[in-house]
């Protein structure tokens, strides 16, 4: 469906030259250059580095607060989201405030039942509790009936977010959230477990001016940076200098095993090397263990998992949470084997705006679901399933490049008010809620607003990547890049180059394992490659990521093909574009 094209990132000469001064490897200094790095000193900033609280809009203010509550001996409910960034969140805030010995629960909604964020019927369930105060985390810039509700009832709310707020902001004692209006902090994309870490500074702060800590131990705030380092990376999040100092320091907390057992258990159920931890392991081998806690389950067993006080408890919780990720994984397969069929059905149809719906799919699934879609046709999708209200559907969508999700629903809610029951979300992915009956039109409203805004040229699929691999890289080099940190806004190393396939061996659930000879400086290398049925041709172009591959305690170097097309040894017949 989509054409390809395979382009390299430029670099600014002088920025890789002023790089490679401060000793960094030719191929590191590139790889930093070509992400608009050119302040060496941003190579190897420190926590000392951070933004200040005080730029964060009511972060002391909310400190002051909480610190207040905590010496008069007020009783604290924290309401949690359930992705990994909202359970990062949830556990720094109730392990920070335990520590202080404060009377303190947490709360996550069951997104069959209450759906997203602090809702009325959510403030009632927090009730049984009796708090004095509802802290969110994650959540709870929309959640303007749920704060009057609370208000009502004579709780106060303090809300902790970093979501895009609406018009309304909920009338709550406080809000801190890097987007709200006025607020100048300049990391807009932290998360939300970097905005609680930010408070609980706030806190520590107000309560040592107030003499708290005179007779007693202060809480150590680099403790908890290996749950910022997991739900920043969890998330998502572009990847600014302030993002990627709080990952990096949290990832050696994490490589020192100077980390809750919760995050122990989860790298060791997932099968990875803890002192070698990455941030891509954070990413697809930990996060998803978490996340499919809220998917299939409920988030508290994750949560649960990552406030273990002890390996036995942690372990038991760890394999929980794995047999919940299999769980996941299976019915995902399912439901993208139904898929499929629709998909290709909705090809023929021409459609840009893509809406899939299936009356057995999981509502817990269906973000996955839109986005293995989305990347399969480079279309924006939007894929529902049933809800706990028969009379509706619930829906989760994933975008291309310059295509806002949220603003099309707005668009579509503004031509049709009763069309959208509630939705919410960013440029990439959004969440919604529609009447049933109104599914079909939905659809084609969708595809109308797509077909409006979207241009031919945005429907060409672009894998950009840097470039060729030096020669020269070695094993040590490798390791060092693969223990930076990676992610949204701050990609990945990606690679491009013509190999010759000299053998390929078959391995369970389709992947191949390759011997691959670089066509131009002839250096052979070993390959894998994922869930691809279908033999590999003796020439192909392969876009790839480097690898180290431990086996019986022998380190080496490996290529991991993300995307491969066949090719000659003409450079002029494939699809690297150097322009």
């Amino acid at each position: 469906m989509t054409d390809t094209k395979i382009t390299i990132r430029h670099y600014n000469k002088s920025d890789f030259t002023a790089l490679q001064a401060e000793e960094l490897s030719s191929t590191l200094a590139r790889l930093y250059a070509a992400r608009g790095v050119k302040n060496p000193e941003h190579t190897k900033a420190g926590l000392s580095s951070l933004l200040r609280p005080e730029s964060l809009l009511n972060c002391n203010y909310a400190g002051e607060l909480i610190a207040r509550a905590v010496k008069q001996g007020d009783s604290i409910t924290i309401v949690a989201d359930y992705d990994t960034d909202g359970a990062t969140a949830c556990a720094l805030i109730y392990d920070f405030l335990q520590s202080l010995g404060t009377n303190v629960n947490y709360l996550v909604p069951d997104r069959k039942i209450h759906g997203y964020g602090l809702t009325p019927q959510l403030v009632d369930l927090a009730t049984k509790d009796e708090p004095d105060w509802l802290i969110t985390v994650d959540n709870g810039i929309a959640s303007v009936e749920g704060v009057n509700h609370a208000k009502k009832l004579g709780i106060k709310t303090i809300i902790t977010d970093h979501h895009l707020p609406a018009d309304e902001l909920p009338d709550a004692e406080v809000i801190v959230n890097p987007n709200q209006p006025k607020c100048l902090f300049p990391s807009k994309h932290i998360c939300g477990v970097g905005v609680i870490f930010y408070v609980a500074t706030c806190i520590r702060r107000s309560l040592r001016e107030l003499g708290w800590f005179d007779n007693k131990p202060e809480p150590r705030m680099e403790s908890y940076l290996d749950l910022v380092a997991l739900g920043t990376i969890a998330d998502v999040v572009s990847l600014d200098l302030n993002n990627r100092i709080l990952v990096n320091a949290g990832l050696k907390q994490i490589r020192k095993r100077k980390c809750r057992p919760g995050i122990i258990a989860l790298i060791e159920v997932a099968r990875k090397i803890i002192s070698a931890i990455t941030a891509q392991d954070l990413a697809f081998s930990i996060a998803p263990r978490l996340n499919a806690a809220g998917r299939m389950q409920n988030m508290a067993t994750g949560i649960d998992c990552l406030l273990a006080s002890n390996d036995v408890k942690a372990n038991s919780l760890a394999n929980e949470l794995n047999s919940l990720n299999i769980e996941r994984k299976d019915k995902e397969n399912q439901m993208r084997k139904k898929a499929s069929k629709i998909v290709i059905a909705a090809q023929n149809l021409d459609y840009i705006g893509h809406t899939y719906f299936h009356e057995t799919w999981h509502e817990g699934l269906i973000g996955i679901l839109a986005s293995r879609i989305k990347d399969e046709i480079n279309r924006p999708v939007i894929v529902f399933a049933p809800s706990i209200n028969p009379l509706e559907l619930k829906g989760s969508g994933r975008s291309i490049p310059n295509f806002h999700l949220r603003d099309a629903l707005d668009i579509i809610t503004k031509k049709h008010p009763s069309l959208i029951v509630k939705f919410g979300g960013h440029a990439m992915a959004a969440g919604l809620t529609i009447k049933k009956d109104y599914l079909e039109v939905f659809r084609q409203e969708f595809d109308a607003i797509a077909k409006k805004l979207i241009t031919s040229n945005q429907l060409h699929k672009t894998i950009i990547t840097d470039g060729h691999l030096e020669e020269s890289i070695t094993l040590a080099e490798a390791e060092e890049i693969l223990s930076k940190v990676w992610g949204q806004g701050f990609e990945p190393p990606l690679f491009v180059d013509r190999f010759k396939i000299t053998d390929q061996i078959e391995l369970k659930d389709d992947h191949k394992k390759l011997k691959m000879m670089n066509t131009i400086n002839l250096r052979t290398f070993d390959g894998i490659i994922f869930r691809n049925p279908k033999p590999i041709p003796e020439q192909i172009t392969a876009v790839y990521q480097i690898d180290i591959n431990s086996y019986r305690g022998t380190k080496s170097l490996q290529l991991i093909i993300n995307n491969w097309f066949p090719c000659d040894l003409d450079p002029k017949n494939d699809k690297i574009n150097d322009s």
